[in-house]
């Protein structure tokens, strides 16, 4: 896994979160990514076994977070 950025919004560290949610009645695992400054959040990835082998729910969650509307490009 590569670093995650700093927060967009406040240039904070950022940092992993799993956590327990209950959506449509059944819980499950989900993972973000937060800022420890001022709490800005990714959307949530949920885990699946079926779908998410070798904690790639978490490199899911980074690509999110890590994502910004110019991709690094300069004009």
């Amino acid at each position: 896994m590569t670093d995650l950025k700093p927060c967009p919004f406040c240039g904070g560290k950022a940092e992993f979160v799993r956590k327990q949610v209950k959506t449509k009645g059944h819980w499950c695992d989900a993972v973000y990514v937060r800022c420890t400054n001022c709490d800005a959040r990714s959307n949530r990835v949920l885990y699946s076994k079926k779908y998410h082998k070798n904690d790639s729910e978490y490199l899911e969650a980074q690509e999110a977070w890590n994502r910004r509307a110019d991709n690094g490009k300069a004009d």
